[in-house]
């Protein structure tokens, strides 16, 4: 994924090595972050509670970095017991999109294919609802 002048890639290669940063001008590594495990999602990026952040949907669960590879915030979503294949995608989710916000939207739908059950969750208040 790129963002600015960073290539972020989240090859879940071991220790502090979930999401790694390379600068696209140079190569040059600015940073690595975290310990979960990979899986087959891409990280995306999003704007959320006025935080621009790497969301990765790594083998733990959904796990968000910031631009600097900070750790913001954790979800914990284990799929297929220990293979830990997730490849559901976090989908941002606009007021206007949605009838049950009224406000600007901090809500982020979390899918997963292989479940019956959504997660929606609210960055602003951190509530969870499943449907």
């Amino acid at each position: 994924m790129v963002v600015d002048d960073r290539v972020i890639v989240t090859p879940g290669a071991g220790t502090n090595a979930s999401a790694i940063c390379y600068a696209m001008s140079s190569g040059e590594k600015l940073w690595r972050s975290g310990d979960d495990p990979a899986s087959y999602a891409s990280p995306a990026f999003a704007n959320l509670v006025g935080t621009r952040q790497v969301l990765s949907f790594n083998g733990a669960g959904l796990r968000s970095y910031g631009l600097d590879g900070e750790p913001l915030w954790f979800h914990p979503w284990v799929t297929q017991g220990e293979s830990r294949v997730n490849v559901a995608q976090p989908i941002v989710v606009a007021s206007d999109r949605d009838p049950r916000l009224d406000r600007d939207s901090n809500l982020r739908r979390v899918d997963q294919t292989n479940r019956d059950t959504n997660r929606f969750m609210d960055l602003a208040t951190k509530e969870i609802e499943s449907s």
